[in-house]
């Protein structure tokens, strides 16, 4: 593309290896506004004439790659040959070895869905954990959020007591308990190793294979509850913008245009979910509520399997970001073993250990019932709120003279993402330089972590008064062109300063302790480095609300709050900052000024 060129038509779409073009760049990209830069990507792609994935079609291969391996790992050096892959002993290594391989970070988030270059592919949660100075993600409140060495130590040990466990001849209380008991230690002080160890679903199975009597009954009721609670959170408003932004986002969406451009009331003129987006929704919704007490009834109990297995291959091969494709491969194991192999049934003594009983009621009632009714207060996994649509999601926004602070901040690779250049090292290869492939370039990637990601977002309307926000904030703080600050994702943003995130913006809620650990090593001046954060929606609830936090004194300087139903009735980048005073309940910057 020439210097000046600024068309958003017949552009090259993403190819096998290649990402898709830019709208524009050089000089016509520096006089767009930030709203126009959106725009070159609402779309799902440039303008297009139906929605496209921006990806190469090779990450989905890339994934299966990695998945094999994953399975491979097991197969070969985890399990017990002796027995079979059904054998009790290696259904518990197969729970602990999922356990261990996501707290060091080779599963969830790993990849480069996940935002991860191919340096710090599934490793970065490594290089957190053991490193002391990085910031942590503290449960309690007023715990200074900084790793220090007896964290770093605790982490190791922990790693090495699920090794232990993994590997023993049995799996039982013993083995089970002492890494547990070491994560909960570890926990008010970094919950981020909890979260990473994905506790509110194979944490859980861990405590469960500590009854020797009713270790498959509790695999069974965790799993049952999973997707009921994952099914509830899906009852809102929200969750038919999630079936359109995954289907628009598939590396088979070049393959069904005419579909994708269906899920929409009137693509392009008017992008919001079409009544077939809806219909899809409310089957998935009911699929995802249903699957539980079907595989728990004897009679339906293979109908529920099916419908396990399709739910979590379709969220496979439509490779989510946060690339949780292992943990779906989990779930496809666990409905096939746990109700295919395995009927429901209670213990074989007809009671369940009332430790047992206590921790699923607290695990799989309570505090996801709180979560879905109060989501601010519950990290989002263990409310059971996977793929809602409702999100805590979170932008910073930064100057661009005070980026160089950043680099102050202990992560494994820069927080700038064209920086990584998570392909570029493919176009190197000889075959491929020969034939002048195009794989990724830094400005790809910078485009669309700052415009690319936050268009196909503000189509959910929690995540619309995002652009106007920061029109605003252009607007006080001066900022002569949206090449004057950075938007930066809180996901790969969080990934990098915690190890690890899952789209769980939950630490960045109002009073956490992370701003103060984040200005005290980057030492921002007022203004230089603010926090747009957005809270999710309550079950009953039908108010999206928001608030603005300037990093350098952790004072909120904007809060509002805005029905659902008004955000929906907007296009997704139709709010303009007249609209966005409507709703703003508090406003601290005209203060400063």
């Amino acid at each position: 593309m020439s210097s000046d060129t600024a068309t958003h038509s017949g552009l090259r779409p993403a190819t096998f290896l290649s990402y898709a073009e830019v709208p524009a760049s050089g000089e016509a990209q520096r006089r767009l506004t930030f709203r126009e830069r959106l725009f070159g990507f609402c779309h799902g792609l440039n303008k297009s004439d139906a929605p496209r994935n921006p990806f190469p079609t090779a990450l989905i291969f890339v994934y299966l790659v990695k998945c094999v391996l994953y399975v491979l790992i097991f197969y070969g050096a985890v399990r017990d040959p002796s027995l079979s892959l059904s054998d009790e002993r290696n259904a518990k290594r197969w729970i602990v070895y999922n356990v261990l391989t996501d707290a060091i970070g080779m599963n969830a988030t790993s990849g480069p869905m996940g935002f991860r270059s191919t340096l710090w592919f599934c490793f970065v949660p490594l290089y957190n954990f053991l490193t002391p100075g990085t910031i942590t993600g503290p449960l309690v409140p007023g715990i200074k959020a900084v790793r220090g060495r007896a964290l770093v130590a605790g982490y190791i040990v922990y790693i090495a007591l699920l090794c232990r466990a993994m590997l023993s001849p049995s799996i039982g209380a013993a083995e089970v308990l002492p890494p547990l008991a070491l994560l909960a230690v570890m926990a008010p002080f970094d919950f981020v190793i909890a979260e990473c160890s994905r506790a509110e679903h194979y944490g859980y199975m861990l405590f469960a294979l500590a009854f020797s009597d009713s270790w498959l009954f509790g695999l069974q009721i965790v799993q049952i509850g999973l997707w009921t609670g994952a099914g509830v959170s899906k009852l809102g408003p929200w969750f038919k913008y999630t079936v359109v932004n995954m289907s628009c986002n598939s590396p088979l969406a070049p393959l069904m245009p005419s579909f994708l451009r269906a899920l929409h009331t009137g693509f392009p003129t008017d992008m919001r979910p079409s009544r077939l987006a809806r219909a899809a929704s409310a089957f998935g919704t009911c699929a995802e509520i249903c699957v539980g007490p079907l595989c728990a009834f004897g009679p339906t109990r293979y109908l529920g399997v099916v419908l396990a297995l399709g739910f979590h291959s379709f969220i496979f091969f439509h490779l989510p970001f946060a690339s949780v494709q292992e943990w779906n491969i989990f779930c496809m194991w666990a409905a096939v073993y746990l109700f295919g192999v395995h009927e429901f049934a209670l213990p074989p003594s007809g009671a369940v250990h009332p430790a047992l009983a206590t921790v699923l009621l607290l695990g799989l009632v309570v505090v996801p019932a709180v979560g879905q009714l109060f989501p601010a207060r519950v990290p989002f996994l263990f409310a059971f709120r996977p793929y809602a649509g409702n999100w805590f999601f979170a932008w910073h926004v930064v100057e661009t003279k005070a980026l160089p602070k950043l680099r102050r901040l202990k992560t494994a690779e820069s927080l700038l993402f064209e920086e990584n250049d998570p392909t570029s090292r493919l176009a190197q290869l000889p075959f491929l330089k020969r034939r002048n492939a195009y794989c990724c370039d830094a400005e790809y990637a910078s485009q669309f972590m700052q415009y690319g990601l936050p268009a196909q977002l503000v189509a959910f309307p929690h995540y619309r008064p995002l652009v106007p926000i920061v029109e605003l904030l252009e607007q006080r703080r001066g900022w002569a062109s949206a090449d004057a600050y950075r938007l930066l994702y809180s996901m790969p943003f969080l990934a990098l300063v915690h190890g690890w995130n899952l789209a769980a913006g939950w630490h960045m809620r109002e009073g956490a302790p992370y701003y103060p650990a984040l200005q005290a090593t980057c030492g921002f001046e007022k203004g230089e480095c603010f926090a747009v954060v957005f809270k999710p929606t309550g079950l009953l609830s039908r108010t999206a609300e928001w608030f603005v936090v300037d990093v350098a004194d952790q004072a909120v300087v904007l809060r509002g709050k805005a029905p659902l139903s008004e955000l929906e009735a907007m296009q997704p980048i139709e709010m303009d900052v007249d609209a966005l005073r409507r709703f703003v309940v508090e406003d601290d910057m005209k203060k400063e000024r």
